[in-house]
């Protein structure tokens, strides 16, 4: 097996409620798999399940061992549990946008 990891613009899926009121993210998936194509099948299909669908054809890169082991935590959390389940995502969300288009930030 070998690992891929791609990035995905995604939308949220309107239909969801996992991502009602939300913009988009970055969907970054590892997947264990034989080629990039059917690995690239299974994080679309796998982003779907938190309510996302990708907006554009994701990024697809195959990490050497030495990226790997210099990953930061949380990217190094993820690529761990797909190690162990032959697929994880991890997601960067959007903010959703005011009336002007600009960020709107909820206070704290």
């Amino acid at each position: 097996m070998k690992t891929f990891v791609f990035q995905i613009a995604a939308e949220p899926d309107q239909t969801s409620p996992l991502t009602r009121g939300l913009s988009g993210a970055i969907a970054t998936v590892w997947v264990l798999d034989k080629t990039a194509e059917s690995a690239e099948t299974r994080a679309s299909h796998f982003i779907t399940g938190f309510g996302w669908k990708a907006i554009d054809r994701p990024c697809v890169f195959e990490p050497t061992p030495q990226q790997i082991a210099e990953l930061d935590p949380a990217e190094a959390q993820t690529c761990r549990q797909a190690r162990a389940y032959g697929i994880a995502a991890r997601f960067e969300i959007w903010p959703p946008v005011d009336d002007a288009g600009g960020p709107e930030f909820q206070p704290f």
